[in-house]
């Protein structure tokens, strides 16, 4: 079962015509844009009709607990959905107070993001955050800010001045320096630097890592996953980062109503990703 926050915002017509590496994802079959830590769900990924009236949050011993009429919220492996804040589980309830409408209406994932990413979190990146290490650590390995054009010349101008400060950023921030390449081929990356990433990301909380594994593959970026993480760098402003090639072609060939949309669909999920990560975070750890 899965939650619709983690695939790719599509590849947008032309997106390698400049040299730039193309988000892998605008390639993948649309199940796999995915992962499985991205999809610990309460209720199936197809739609549902509602059926119940009243939503309720109940503190319990170190979490709150959400209640559907008499019925408290249980995951697919059968545990209670805890929510470890009351601002995460007023944000929730809120989902399943407007899901569907009315009793008897239809409801479906995208409706209950902020759920199905507190699911992940009890089931999937909780128990096991080393899972999601690694796959964000393989992430960075081939990160979109690494990939250059090489011409013409005022794309090249734009991603030197655009992305450039954010791979200083990481460097400056948390020492990992990520090499630049321009066109497609596979640049690697020094083994140094990315087991200091790797020591990075297992320091993170696993609701960050949670929120990270929904944001990065929809952004195609860990380092602007991070910067928006960390509070550094707007998810707007992300977004706009990542669309950096696809806003240049749009100005010289019009934008497409498919890219258009993707954009709209990289702004809410990179959104309800980083509103995820401070809803979630205790306020004496933040």
């Amino acid at each position: 079962m899965r939650c619709r926050v983690a695939g790719s915002a599509g590849g947008c017509a032309g997106a390698g015509a400049f040299g730039s590496r193309t988000r892998a994802a605008a390639q993948e079959p649309e199940a796999s844009r995915y992962p499985a830590w991205a999809g610990a769900f309460p209720v199936s990924a197809s739609l549902r009709k509602r059926f119940w009236q009243h939503v309720s949050v109940v503190p319990q011993d170190t979490a709150f607990v959400l209640f559907l009429d008499d019925r408290p919220l249980r995951l697919p492996g059968g545990s209670v959905l805890g929510l470890p804040t009351a601002a995460l589980a007023a944000a929730v309830a809120e989902e399943w107070r407007l899901a569907g409408g009315g009793i008897g209406e239809i409801f479906g994932p995208d409706d209950l993001v902020l759920t199905g990413l507190a699911g992940s979190l009890q089931e999937r990146v909780a128990p096991a955050p080393r899972a999601i290490v690694d796959l964000l650590h393989a992430h960075a390995a081939t990160d979109l800010l690494c990939y250059r054009a090489s011409s013409p010349a005022s794309l090249v101008q734009q991603q030197e001045g655009l992305w450039q400060p954010w791979l200083d950023w990481l460097e400056h921030r948390h020492g990992v320096r990520l090499a630049v390449t321009s066109g497609v081929m596979p640049i690697g990356q020094d083994t140094g630097s990315m087991a200091r990433l790797h020591r990075m990301l297992c320091r993170q909380s696993p609701v960050t890592l949670t929120g990270l594994g929904a944001m990065v593959p929809v952004l195609g970026s860990v380092v602007l996953g991070l910067a928006v993480a960390s509070g550094e760098l707007e998810s707007m402003r992300a977004v706009e980062l990542a669309r950096l090639d696809e806003s240049f072609q749009a100005r010289l060939w019009g934008m497409q109503p498919e890219t258009e949309a993707a954009t709209g669909r990289m702004r809410i999920e990179t959104a309800l990703a980083a509103r995820f990560i401070s809803l979630a975070t205790p306020v004496d750890a933040a």
